[in-house]
């Protein structure tokens, strides 16, 4: 029974990490060529020793765009995954925030209902005492049989992975909704530029939202 147990949680731990887009896995940011060419198309071919200070500038203020563009998608994408709609409410779409957020409690809450009505009711019973709920608790778990157990671990299984299935289409459509957002300018960044006393640039991020 316990390894039975540990399978089926090893199983829910591994799959939403599978759910996530695969792009916005990686901390690293990718920036396209044309990118560089579209923000300074006579940087292509030379190198940064080669580049003039203003260069610099307006190259890494292409990236800095870039970057929070990057960011934002993933943000959004990486926020369903963990709280189902709460994507949907920084990209702004709060009609499908509500549903993937109403699904997650519609599923957890059944959840906890399908286990409560498997378990004894003595169980849950809070007049008992400390000690006397801990008995109770060794009593159950020592004549615990695997046709009383498997129907509370099929509820959690069942439980899990449709949670996990929410958490999939809600962190999805939350990627593509950010996407939309910034090709269709509902979402502007502004390069963020930094020079310290090193000499070395430095660029964050920025953003309004319109």
């Amino acid at each position: 029974m316990k390894l039975l147990f540990l399978f089926i949680l090893a199983i829910g731990a591994g799959v939403p990490g599978f759910s996530y887009p695969m792009h916005g896995r990686s901390r690293a940011i990718t920036v396209e060529p044309e990118v560089i060419a579209l923000t300074l198309p006579d940087a292509l071919g030379k190198t940064l020793a080669e580049l003039t200070l203003e260069e610099h500038l307006a190259l890494a203020s292409g990236l800095s765009v870039e970057r929070q563009k990057q960011s934002y998608v993933r943000f959004a994408g990486f926020s369903s995954l963990m709280v189902p709609g709460s994507g949907q409410l920084i990209t702004g779409n709060f009609g499908e925030a509500a549903l993937f957020m109403g699904l997650n409690v519609l599923i957890t809450g059944a959840t906890i209902v399908g286990i409560y009505s498997f378990t004894p009711p003595e169980l849950w019973d809070y007049s008992l005492t400390y000690g006397e709920r801990k008995t109770v608790f060794k009593d159950y778990k020592q004549n615990l049989t695997a046709e009383q157990a498997l129907p509370v671990i099929g509820i959690m299984a069942g439980g899990h992975i449709l949670n996990t299935i929410t958490r999939h289409f809600s962190a999805r459509r939350a990627v593509s909704q950010a996407e939309q957002n910034i090709e269709n300018g509902v979402v502007k960044f502004e390069p963020m530029i930094a020079v310290p006393a090193s000499g070395t640039l430095y660029f964050g991020v920025g953003m309004k939202m319109y």
